[in-house]
This record gives structure tokens, C-alpha cells and sequence, in this order.
């Protein structure tokens, strides 16, 4: 009896240490605005950036933005908020109601490419 509590236990354990993780290196969130733009107006977006794995090898010199349906008009470096937590700021014009902020970036911990949407009034 004893023997197969252990074999189960044991499945169970080494079955858990085999599922994939969805665990990422880093995280990207856009703050939330005050008021929602309209079309052709101007607002700045804050992102922030949480690096997970603090003993990345990518400088946050290599994570891309590409604007759509806004255009950039400014944009500020990274700047540290706390451990492992940075923000940069950019000033946008909406040009579209349905606008977005493409994030890319490539590293051997998974990277990011993700899409951080901006709400418009209609």
C-alpha cells in the first residue's frame, strides 16, 4: 500500500514539473488614462515595465514601439520607479478611435510582443 501512495506521489510531482509554464520574463501595462481622448486630440500614455527575471541580459534599449491609429509626438527615456520597475511616458495625437501600442521585444527568457490598446471616445 505504501509502495503505490509513493508511485502516485511520485507521477503526480513529476507530472507537475512537465507542464508548461506561462510564466513571462517581464510585463508591460499601460496606465490607465484620466479622461478617454477623442480623435485628434493629444494625451500621454504612461507605460510600465516590470522585469521579472532580475538578472536580465537586454538592455531596455531593445523593446520597440510601433503606434497605430495615433501618432507619436514625443516620447521620454526609461525611467526607474522602483525594483525592477521602470516607465516611460509618450505624448500621442489619436488619429483613428481604434489605436494601439505594438510592444516587441526579443530575449532568450520568452520576450514580449504584445499590444496595449488605447480606449477613445466614440
Amino acid at each position: 500500500m505504501r509502495r503505490s501512495k509513493f508511485i502516485a506521489l511520485t507521477i503526480l510531482i513529476l507530472s507537475a514539473l512537465m507542464l508548461p509554464s506561462s510564466a513571462r520574463a517581464c510585463e508591460i501595462v499601460l496606465q490607465e488614462l484620466e479622461e478617454v481622448p477623442a480623435v485628434n486630440s493629444e494625451t500621454t500614455l504612461v507605460v510600465e515595465y516590470h522585469q521579472i527575471h532580475r538578472n536580465c541580459s537586454q538592455p531596455l534599449s531593445t523593446i520597440k514601439f510601433k503606434a497605430k491609429g495615433m501618432t507619436i509626438l514625443s516620447e521620454t527615456s526609461w525611467e526607474e520607479t522602483g525594483p525592477n520597475a521602470f516607465q516611460r511616458k509618450f505624448e500621442v495625437k489619436i488619429d483613428e478611435s481604434d489605436c494601439s501600442l505594438k510592444v516587441n521585444r526579443s530575449c532568450l527568457k520568452g520576450g514580449l510582443n504584445q499590444k496595449l490598446s488605447v480606449k477613445t471616445q466614440e
